[in-house]
C-alpha cells in the first residue's frame, strides 16, 4: 500500500480523471469532489490536498480530502471544514483492498498539527463500530428508491403531510432559483446566520459552486413564497449517491401563521429523486443542541444514521495550544 499526499496545485488532468472515476464506484459525497474542494479552497484560503492510497498494482483504492489552515505556528487540518458548512468528508475506499482501521491509522497529524476528521453518514453497515476515540453525530436519511407516494405516506409524519397540504391550500408556492437570482437565497442565508450569531458565508462560495454544479444538476436553490412575500429558502447539493438539504435561509419579515418550510423541503426531496440520487440527507439532526430544528427534520424521516468525528493532535500542537491558553501568546 502506497500513500501519497497530493496538493490541489499538483493534480494533473489524469489525476482528476482518476479521482472522479474512483468516486463513481465508491459511496462518496459531493464534498469529496475535486470541483467542490477547489472552490472551497479558493474562497476560504485553505491549502487543499488529497491523501491518495494505491495498491501494489498502482490502482487507486482509497482517498481522503484534507483542508489545512495556518494558525501562527500551528496547523489545523480538516477532512472537511465543518466551520464552513462542509458537512462530510473522510476516507472513501474499496473495502476489498484495504480496511478502514488501516486508513485511520495512516491519517496522523504532523508536527504542531491538529486533525479533525469527519466521516460520511453510515447508511446500512456502520464501518466505524470498531474505531475507538470517536464522537458520534446523527443525520436523517430518506431512501429515494421507493415511490414518492411511499415517501409521503410511509416516511413523512402525518403532521408534516398535513402542513404540506395546508401550505398549498393557502397559496404557498415553491420556486426554483436560477443562477441569475441566487442572491435571493444568499440574502436570506446571511440574515439567518446573523440572527443566530454566526458569520455569513461569502457570496462567492455559492456563486462559484453554482457555476460548477447548476448545469450538472448537482445543485439547486429553492424559495417558498406567498404572493410577493418570501417565506424560506434553501440550497441542496449532491451526487448520484446522496443529495443533502444543505443550507437554509429566511427573510427578515415573514407573514404570520403561514407554513414556511414544509412544502419547500418536500419539493427538494422530489427534485433529488428526479435527479437519480439514492438517498436524501436532512443534513445533521442535533436533538439536544437544536431540538426544534431536530423535531422538524424528524417529521420527514425517523431513519436516523450515525456519522463520526475523530480529532487528533500531536504533542507539539498540544504544548503550544496550552501555552496560548495560559499566556495568550503565539
Amino acid at each position: 500500500m502506497r500513500v501519497i499526499h497530493k496538493k490541489l496545485s499538483a493534480l494533473s488532468s489524469a489525476d482528476v480523471i482518476e479521482i472522479a472515476s474512483f468516486q463513481e464506484t465508491e459511496f462518496c459525497t459531493i464534498f469529496h469532489e475535486v470541483d467542490f474542494n477547489r472552490v472551497a479552497s479558493d474562497v476560504f484560503r485553505t491549502e487543499f490536498a488529497y491523501k491518495l492510497v494505491y495498491n501494489s498494482d498502482g490502482k487507486l483504492i482509497a482517498m481522503c480530502p484534507l483542508h489545512s489552515i495556518k494558525d501562527g505556528s500551528l496547523r489545523k487540518s480538516y477532512s472537511n471544514p465543518a466551520i464552513y458548512d462542509i458537512r462530510y468528508g473522510g476516507w472513501i475506499y474499496n473495502r476489498n483492498e484495504v480496511s478502514l482501521q488501516e486508513l485511520i491509522d495512516h491519517l496522523q497529524p504532523s508536527w504542531r498539527e491538529s486533525l479533525t476528521y469527519w466521516s460520511v453518514p453510515q447508511i446500512g453497515e456502520d464501518d466505524y463500530s470498531c474505531i475507538e476515540q470517536k464522537r458520534e453525530f446523527q443525520t436523517g436519511i430518506i431512501d429515494l428508491s421507493v415511490s414518492l407516494e411511499d415517501i409521503l405516506q410511509k416516511c413523512i409524519a402525518k403532521k408534516r403531510r398535513e402542513t404540506i397540504r395546508s401550505a398549498s391550500r393557502k397559496g404557498v408556492v415553491v420556486d426554483k432559483l436560477d443562477q441569475s437570482n441566487l442572491d435571493v437565497f444568499i440574502e436570506q442565508c446571511d440574515f439567518l446566520k446573523i440572527s443566530v450569531g454566526l458569520r455569513p458565508l461569502p457570496r462567492s462560495f455559492f456563486v462559484k459552486l453554482a457555476r460548477c454544479y447548476y448545469a450538472k444538476k448537482q445543485m439547486s436553490a429553492f424559495v417558498s413564497k406567498l404572493g410577493n412575500d418570501y417565506l424560506a429558502s434553501g440550497v441542496i447539493v449532491g451526487n448520484k449517491f446522496m443529495t443533502h438539504l444543505w443550507i437554509a435561509g429566511k427573510p427578515e419579515n415573514i407573514p404570520a401563521n403561514v407554513p414556511r418550510q414544509d412544502l419547500l423541503v418536500w419539493e427538494t426531496i422530489k427534485w433529488a429523486k428526479e435527479q437519480g440520487s439514492e438517498y436524501f440527507d436532512l443534513c445533521v439532526v442535533e436533538q439536544e443542541r437544536l431540538p426544534n430544528v431536530a423535531r422538524f427534520k424528524l417529521g420527514f424521516s425517523k431513519n436516523i444514521v450515525p456519522f463520526y468525528c475523530i480529532r487528533k493532535s500531536d504533542l507539539g500542537y498540544r504544548m503550544v495550544a496550552k501555552t496560548r491558553k495560559i499566556f495568550g501568546s503565539q
